[in-house]
């Protein structure tokens, strides 16, 4: 009895040590919020969808179950993102996102979201992503950031803060030297198999379901991330083929010392051991994002890449994300995403395919200036578009923005 009493007290002083805790935060978040430290900030609109998003309609895919975010003047949804299903319906009204903007310390990097106030509105308040810094030249071309004439590669913790996932699968895909298990059933038919090479279904573009009430034309995606839980037995390995072609491919394989990564871009091999010993099931990021090959091994980059030459083009509908198994491996998890199509606001497109990945920009800031975007490219009225000029002063700046 007394070993059970020693028991429950230490459980309750747990219990009450995590209540203290709770109320001491709950009270330094309502001091920092009283003395303007903290700022809450309620989102409105969809120029930061979907990552951010005011008030909204909740679609659903009746097909294949999956749910999404539309703009309030929406009538209805368009096909489902995932399966592609044209049997979707608006099922619920959603809140708006609540967030926390908060002082500098220091200034905000580049890919932060902030809370501004707006160049042609003092009064408006405005979240949005910092692409260009002060004094840089900023260009948009082939969906990318360009700064002072090159082009900049994220980081894989920035490509995870812009990421959109496209399809993920509800089962995971098992080979046994190469033949697909009965239970090996991926989600809504995204993918198809055949042996131990599983194709991705789905065309690519930089479509957003949430603009269902905007008129815009697509375009096929380059940028685009697998990841996934991998295990493999002792000699298997897995390619992965972000174009679905073997002159762009990485190879994880297991050997007995380990698990050995190479990629291979045209006719060169990186090859790259994790540093540290992974765990018996990692998880596997390659993308293509920004023209440059990444992969990461439980979410520490192990290997890039600049892709070059025929690389530097727009992906085709026919560049279909492949894996390809050899031996017993189990992949669990798997998800697809994009990278964030940054270009010229829908309104003043062209209707031409060289239009839609014509280059904007050519703007320079000045000393004190912040160029700023929406990730919704397409509605969003930002620093590619105000009348007052790109450049946000730096004295309009609020906080950097946390969920």
């Amino acid at each position: 009895m007394s070993v059970f009493r020693a028991k429950l007290g230490r459980r309750l002083a747990a219990v009450v040590q995590g209540l203290v805790g709770l109320a001491i935060l709950a009270v330094l978040v309502e001091g920092f919020v009283a003395s303007g430290l903290i700022r809450p900030v309620v989102v409105a609109g969809g120029s930061m969808a979907p990552h951010l998003v005011g008030s909204h309609r909740l679609a659903v895919c009746s097909g294949c179950g999956a749910s999404w975010a539309i703009d309030q003047a929406a009538q209805s949804p368009d096909a489902c993102p995932e399966c592609g299903s044209a049997s979707t319906q608006v099922v619920a009204d959603g809140p708006a996102d609540r967030l926390l903007a908060g002082h500098y310390r220091g200034l905000p990097q580049r890919w932060q979201t902030v809370l501004l106030r707006s160049p042609e509105d003092a009064r408006q308040l405005l979240v949005k992503r910092v692409l260009g810094l002060p004094g840089e030249a900023v260009a948009l071309a082939d969906g990318d950031l360009w700064i002072n004439d090159r082009r900049i590669a994220k980081s894989l913790s920035e490509q995870q803060s812009l990421w959109v996932p496209i399809a993920r699968s509800l089962h995971g895909w098992r080979t046994e030297d190469g033949a697909r298990l009965p239970d090996a059933m991926m989600r809504y038919n995204t993918w198809r198999c055949h042996g131990g090479r599983l194709v991705f279904a789905n065309p690519l573009t930089d479509d957003l379901p949430y603009n269902a009430q905007v008129t815009r034309r697509v375009r096929p995606m380059f940028d685009r991330a697998v990841e996934f839980r991998l295990s493999l037995a002792e000699g298997a390995l897995i390619e992965v083929m972000p174009q679905g072609r073997r002159d762009l491919r990485v190879r994880v394989a297991q050997e007995a010392a380990g698990k050995r990564v190479v990629g291979f871009v045209g006719r060169r091999s990186i090859g790259a051991t994790p540093s540290s010993a992974p765990r018996t099931d990692p998880l596997v990021t390659v993308s293509t994002f920004d023209h440059q090959l990444l992969v990461a091994i439980d979410g520490k980059t192990v290997l890039t890449a600049p892709l070059e030459g025929h690389f530097l083009r727009a992906g085709s509908t026919d560049d279909r994300l492949t894996l390809v198994a050899s031996g017993a491996i189990t992949v669990a998890g798997l998800t697809v995403y994009r990278d964030q199509y940054l270009n010229a606001p829908a309104a003043s497109q062209g209707t031409d395919a060289a239009s839609l990945s014509a280059p904007i920009g050519g703007w320079q800031l000045g000393p004190e200036e912040w160029f700023v975007l929406g990730d919704n490219t397409a509605i969003s009225r930002d620093s590619r578009n105000w009348k007052a000029g790109p450049g946000v002063p730096t004295r309009l700046l609020r906080g950097i923005v946390r969920r």
